[in-house]
């Protein structure tokens, strides 16, 4: 009996052998269609199918790896398809685990989507084969895919991050289009794997607890899973391209996530597991024997199933509308939020923009759902932390403007639905860990938004708004000086303007101490306000002596505090890449105009602070919250020649002395007119003096004339000489004119400033006419109306704006003062006009004297914005306004403001209209 299955198999191996000659014959003549007969015709299949297992690896290395390649598939297609077909065959009889080390090899190896599918093919047929037997073999082969697709090579700006423009033609990208071919194929391959896994490995009634061992179902779980991971994340459109119709990328990630919840059977299982990764990580000792790999729940090993792409699988359940209809009912709102905040603390910790894009997402998406507060027990878990850690490092260092924004707007949805001490005990933790000054400030913002809400409310006022807690949260938001009156203020000053800002508004809202702010001022005063009027005084006289030494030719590198100062502030204002980035904390020199034009701006931002931090003083002095002198002070500090003067009672005793002396001295002006005008002899006397006014009016108008030319040339050069002498010159020499006529200017490069000044005023006063018919036709909506004017005005400095801090440092000059001064109060004066407000009150004053302020703060705000269209400064303007509003609805109330002050200070309107020689009267 031996003998004779030694005979049959020797017969059987001859025949195979002949077998294996005639296919290469045949190939070499190409007879292609004759290598197919010989396994499809009815006469021939049986008996040569037989023989296959006997010479299946021998036809694997002799046609079949030697032929599916690019150069044959480009040359002779007809043999690449034919051994591409030849190949699916054999797989069927070859030995498995030979043939899939093979197929593993060339899969990680191939070299194009032709080659790659072809060995899938081969491999899935393999894989059937295989069945339940040697997971881990099966786990191998899948890794073999897993491993080809990540390396395939993509565009950087995948992983740097992409607009939406970029996003609309992503999918045109060549190497895009070949990654999602390559994961079309894989779907291809997997479809009827997973449609036999779902029919076979189905979990037996007696079985209660699920197996999360290595079984073949698990592997294709996990396998599924990676797929949606890297590279496929870095595809994720959704927060750009909602607007567009199902992309491939969504086919491809709806497909793979439909297949893992039908392996899973309850898509929410691994919920359960990720929070118990996140919580309870297990601690590795090779000495001991712990591995990663050791655990008998494959879901707990982060090799086999990475969390961030477990997190990208919820992601298109949730924000992808991908959750089966099936899927269980019964798991809370608050249990969803609390596991998924561990993937979403995942993805924002990975590098990549776009997954980050998608933790944010995923979170607001959830947060949306809520319906009932999230207690403040919740907190206890520690994935809140790092969650809000990692939120808002994004949020206060990234350099997608985009994702800094939804990242702001999901930080202040994840703080509102949280019950009111969540909310403060979120607060609190963030005050006292961050850094980012912009940042903190925004999160005082909110509290003061939660406690103003809280006022407005009937009811005793929560613990967390009042008393201790109150104290706590306030002395955070406020008390911002690190180094007491050494602090640098520039460096802090974002959160200082939010913390006088919430000072100001706190003593003007709660004015019953209801909250307990007046309870903490004391500390405030002692803890904010004092070192902040010392450390302000301390600045300017630090900035002033440094500028006038760069002035004099001193260079002072000697002085870090300037030096970092200048570094930092050089690249922001004059765009000169200069930061130090060498270890160097001392700044190259950089020329001694570019030294004036950054230590401009830094006075400039010095005095704006200074400006706030006086009306917060006035504010919180218990007395009525604001007078008439002080606030005129504010507009015009920076111009004033005595600035020794720091004592607010003190310079309005001044302030109201030098305008009682002028208003004296204008009415002996205009008695000494009149008695001159009675005493003027006949018609003849003013004749002559007639004649002779007219000849000068003439004469100066023609010189107003060539002056008005020449700065007008001189404004196309201002881009490339700045406010200068020799950007007069240049437009002298255009006009026509010789170099030497800018002797016409004494005033320099302000000359032009003031010119451009006058020339967009007068420009933005016939836009407001054209629009208001003469300021007949009423406004309907006033506020939108001030804040479009203000951004028109300040759209027209945008092609000066680089060079707009070296005006700013001119106009603050005292010699210029009051012609800047000026035309500052006169355009505030005339934009209220046009908006309807005509009233003789004390709204009169508040609503001019909040405009001006509110345009300097906006123009200091518009030459440090990056924005695309500065969207960032028309936003800020908009909320500045806002709180004007409210500021001025709770001034009205106030009392105290007698005739006389306003009297005063529509004084100091006519007097700024005289000095620039205008009339006041609008016909």
């Amino acid at each position: 009996m031996q003998e004779q299955d030694m005979e049959v198999d020797m017969a059987d191996a001859v025949e195979a052998s002949n077998l294996l000659q005639l296919v290469k014959q045949l190939l070499l003549e190409k007879a292609y269609d004759g290598v197919r007969m010989l396994f499809q015709s009815a006469q021939e299949s049986e008996r040569n199918t037989r023989l296959l297992p006997h010479i299946a690896m021998q036809l694997y290395h002799d046609v079949c790896s030697e032929n599916l390649c690019d150069e044959v598939n480009a040359q002779e297609p007809e043999l690449f398809d034919c051994s591409d077909e030849l190949l699916k065959l054999l797989a069927k009889f070859a030995p498995l685990q030979e043939l899939m080390l093979e197929l593993m090899e060339r899969l990680e190896e191939s070299s194009s989507l032709n080659v790659f599918g072809g060995y899938l093919r081969a491999l899935q047929v393999v894989l059937q084969r295989q069945g339940r037997d040697k997971p881990q073999a099966v786990e191998w082969s899948l890794q073999s895919i897993l491993t080809k697709l990540r390396e395939l090579p993509l565009p950087n700006y995948l992983s740097e991050g992409y607009d939406e423009a970029q996003a609309r033609l992503i999918e045109q990208n060549e190497q895009v289009e070949d990654l999602l071919a390559h994961y079309i194929t894989v779907g291809l391959f997997r479809q009827p794997l997973c449609s036999e896994i779902l029919q076979q490995d189905v979990r037996s009634p007696s079985q209660i607890f699920r197996d999360c061992g290595l079984n073949r179902r698990n592997v294709f779980t996990c396998f599924f899973t990676q797929l949606l991971g890297r590279p496929l994340a870095l595809l994720e459109m959704s927060h750009v391209k909602e607007d567009l119709t199902r992309t491939y990328v969504q086919q491809v990630t709806e497909g793979l996530s439909q297949d893992i919840s039908h392996c899973l059977g309850d898509p929410f299982y691994l919920l359960n597991l990720v929070e118990q990764r996140a919580r309870w990580q297990r601690k590795l000792d090779a000495a001991k024997g712990v591995y990663e790999m050791s655990c008998r729940n494959v879901f707990l090993i982060e090799e086999k199933l990475p969390l961030h792409a477990v997190a990208m699988y919820y992601h298109s359940l949730f924000v992808g509308n991908q959750l089966p209809a099936t899927a269980p009912r019964i798991y809370a709102p608050l249990f969803l939020f609390e596991s998924i905040v561990y993937l979403a603390e995942v993805l924002l910790k990975q590098q990549e923009p776009p997954l980050q894009y998608c933790g944010l997402r995923l979170v607001e998406h959830l947060l949306s759902t809520l319906v009932d507060p999230v207690p403040s027990s919740s907190l206890h878990l520690d994935v809140h932390k790092r969650f809000c850690e990692a939120l808002c490092k994004i949020v206060g260092y990234s350099p997608q403007v985009a994702l800094r924004q939804l990242g702001l707007h999901v930080l202040r949805q994840y703080v509102l639905v949280f019950d009111d001490h969540g909310k403060y005990l979120i607060l609190k933790n963030l005050l006292e860990t961050l850094q980012h000054d912009g940042l903190m400030g925004y999160l005082g913002g909110m509290y003061k938004d939660l406690v103003d809400k809280a006022l407005d409310e009937s009811g005793p006022l929560p613990e967390v708004y009042s008393g201790k807690m109150f104290r706590e949260m306030l002395l955070l938001c406020v008390c911002v000086l690190p180094h007491d009156v050494k602090s640098d203020l520039l460096l802090h000053a974002d959160r200082l303007c939010h913390a006088l800002n919430i000072l100001r508004y706190f003593a003007v809202r709660d004015k019953k101490d209801v909250t307990g702010f007046w309870q903490s001022l004391p500390d405030i005063v002692k803890r904010l306000l004092d070192p902040l009027g010392k450390a302000l005084n301390f600045s300017m006289a630090h900035y002033k002596a440094y500028k006038e030494r760069v002035e004099k030719g001193q260079s002072a590198s000697d002085d870090e505090l300037m030096q970092r100062q200048l570094n930092m502030l050089a690249v922001n204002i004059t765009n000169s890449g200069m930061a130090g980035g060498d270890g160097d904390s001392r700044l190259p020199d950089i020329g001694r105009q570019e030294k004036l034009d950054v230590l401009a701006s830094s006075i400039t931002s010095l005095e704006t602070l200074q400006s706030l931090y006086l009306i917060a003083n006035a504010q919180s002095s218990r007395l009525a919250p604001l007078q008439p002198r002080p606030l005129t002070f504010l507009l015009a500090r920076s111009y004033a020649k005595d600035e020794k003067t720091t004592n607010l009672d003190d310079f309005r005793a001044r302030e109201e002395q030098r305008e009682r002396e002028r208003d004296a001295a204008d009415e002996a002006a205009a008695k000494a007119t009149q008695k001159e005008s009675g005493a003027g002899g006949g018609v003849g006397g003013v004749g002559a003096t007639g004649s002779g006014g007219q000849q000068d009016d003439a004469k100066q108008a023609k010189v107003d004339a060539i002056r008005a030319k020449i700065l007008d040339a001189a404004l196309q050069h201002v881009p490339q000489q700045g406010w200068s002498r020799q950007a007069i010159v240049l437009g002298a020499e255009e006009s026509g004119y010789p170099s030497v006529v800018h002797g016409m200017f004494p005033e320099g490069g302000f000359a032009l400033v003031s010119h451009f000044n006058g020339k967009c005023n007068a420009q933005l006063v016939e836009s407001l006419q054209q629009r208001t018919d003469g300021g007949k036709q009423a406004v309907e909506d006033p506020l939108d109306f001030l804040v479009q004017a203000v951004r028109q005005r300040l759209e027209m400095v945008t092609p000066y704006k680089q060079q707009w801090p070296q005006a700013m440092a001119l106009m603050a000059q005292p010699q210029h003062a009051p012609t800047a001064l000026a035309q500052v109060l006169t355009l505030v004066d005339d934009i209220c006009y046009y908006s309807g407000d005509r009233s003789v009150d004390f709204g009169w004053y508040t609503r001019r004297v909040g405009l001006a302020t509110i345009m300097k703060m906006t123009e200091l705000y518009f030459l440090q914005d990056t924005s695309q269209g500065h969207t960032q400064t028309w936003e800020f303007l908009k909320n500045r306004m806002d709180e004007a509003v409210q500021l001025q609805i709770m001034l009205s109330q106030t009392e105290g403001m007698t005739h006389t002050f306003q009297r005063s200070f529509n004084s100091a309107f006519i007097t700024a209209r005289n000095i620039l020689g205008l009339g006041y009267n609008r016909n």
